[in-house]
């Protein structure tokens, strides 16, 4: 989609740091706190999975409202808190996806 909507503008520099900024929004958080995780502990996938939709939805909404120089720390932001909430445990939905 970045290429198509690429053709339509004459600044590519601006549409490949947009594209890049998408993925930094998603993947940094989760990545960071993968790496981070001490070997002998589990890794947690809903965690992660809620981190990177939680980032994208904070760029989304930092596009819109904010200036541009607080996008950044907002979609970093909202993407901690989501990861956050992911590793908070609900023991009585874990009992039913692990038998």
């Amino acid at each position: 989609i970045s290429f198509l909507l690429s053709l339509t503008g004459g600044d590519i520099l601006s549409w490949l740091v947009g594209s890049y900024e998408i993925s930094v929004a998603g993947l940094f958080i989760p990545t960071v706190c993968a790496v981070l995780t001490p070997k002998d502990k589990k890794m947690n996938k809903r965690a992660g999975m809620w981190g990177f939709c939680g980032g994208l939805i904070g760029y989304l909404l930092a596009k819109f409202f904010l200036p541009e120089l607080y996008q950044p720390f907002a979609y970093l932001s909202v993407s901690l808190v989501t990861y956050c909430l992911g590793m908070i445990r609900m023991p009585e939905k874990e009992k039913v996806f692990n038998p």
